[in-house]
C-alpha cells in the first residue's frame, strides 16, 4: 500500500526547539506535522519480526523479502490513512541512526531526507533538569541522563552523532541556536533542503497549532511553545563531572558539523 504523500524525517537531539519549528511549518497547509511520532518503532518492529522472530517461516516459504516489502512497507501509509497529498514531516529522535536512515529508504522512498536538530549536551541536560527540579526531583536526574546505558539523552547522542560522521548528503544538520536566533533563514534552509515551494511563515507571534496530550510525558510542560521566540533564563548549575562528560560530547559530535559550538562550551 503505498500513498501520496511525501516524507521528511526529524530526528536528532532533545530539547532542540523540534516542537517550535514544526509549529512554524505547520502553517503550512501543505504540510503534514507529525510531532512524536510512532512510525519509526513500529516499523523497526515489524522489521525485526519479519528478519528475525519469523524469518524462518518466511524463507520456507520464499516469502521473505516480498512480505517485508508488503508489510513495513505499508505502514507509512496504513499511520497517515487520513493524509493525502501532502509533505509529511515526520518527527522521531531515532531516524538520525544510519540502520533507521537505511529503513526509510527500503520502505518510504529511497530518496527520504532527514532534517538532524543539534545543540551543546551541557544546554540539553541544564533544560531538562530545570524542568526535573521545577516538577519536585533531586539531583539523581544526572545519573539518569549520563547513563550511556540507559538514558533516551544518550541513546539520542549516539544516533545523531553516527549521522554526523556518515556526512550523507540526505541530512540537514540544525543547531537550537540558529533557530532561535534567526529562525527565518532556518525554515528557508528546510525549504531549499527539501525542495519545496517557499511561503511567508509567521515566525514572531507563533501559534501552538500542533498539539499533544501532554499528560503522557514526566514533564508537563516540555513542549510548550511560546509565541516570541527566545531563551529562557536558566541558572542551573551543573554538577563538575557532568560538564565535563557534556562538554566532551558537544566537542565530539560538533567537530563533525559546519555549526559553531556555543561561545560557553570549553574546547577540549
Amino acid at each position: 500500500m503505498r500513498n501520496s504523500n511525501k516524507f521528511v524525517l526529524l530526528a536528532g537531539l532533545p530539547r532542540t526547539g523540534s516542537t517550535l519549528l514544526l509549529n512554524v511549518l505547520a502553517q503550512n497547509k501543505k504540510f503534514h506535522i507529525e510531532s512524536n511520532s510512532g512510525l519509526c518503532q513500529l516499523m523497526w518492529d515489524m522489521q525485526t519480526s519479519c528478519k528475525i522472530n519469523c524469518s524462518e517461516q518466511l524463507l520456507a516459504n520464499n516469502k521473505l523479502d516480498s512480505v517485508s516489502q508488503n508489510i513495513i512497507g505499508s505502514l507509512p501509509s496504513l499511520y497517515y490513512q487520513d493524509v493525502s497529498n501532502k509533505t509529511i514531516f515526520d518527527k522521531c529522535r531515532p531516524w538520525a541512526s544510519s540502520s533507521n536512515i537505511e529503513m526509510a529508504k527500503n520502505y518510504i522512498s529511497k530518496d527520504i531526507k532527514a532534517i538532524v536538530l543539534v545543540r551543546p549536551i551541557d544546554e540539553i541536560i541544564k533544560s531538562i533538569a530545570k524542568l526535573h527540579f521545577d516538577s519536585g526531583g533531586n539531583e539523581s536526574i544526572y545519573e539518569e541522563l549520563m547513563n550511556e546505558k540507559s538514558s533516551w539523552v544518550m541513546n539520542s547522542f549516539f544516533a545523531t552523532l553516527l549521522a554526523a560522521q556518515s556526512k550523507a548528503d540526505n541530512l540537514l544538520f540544525l543547531s537550537y541556536n540558529n533557530i532561535v536566533d534567526d529562525l527565518k533563514n532556518v525554515i528557508d534552509k528546510i525549504y531549499d533542503f527539501t525542495n519545496e515551494d517557499k511561503i511567508n511563515h509567521n515566525t514572531t507571534n507563533i501559534k501552538t497549532i500542533i498539539k499533544e496530550d501532554e499528560s503522557v510525558y514526566d514533564y508537563p510542560e516540555i513542549h510548550n511553545v511560546r509565541s516570541k521566540v527566545s531563551k529562557t533564563p536558566n541558572n542551573i548549575v551543573l554538577p563538575e563531572w557532568v560538564k565535563d562528560q557534556a562538554d566532551s560530547m558537544t566537542n565530539i559530535l560538533f567537530e563533525h558539523l559546519e555549526i559553531k559550538l556555543h561561545p560557553e562550551v570549553r574546547a577540549a
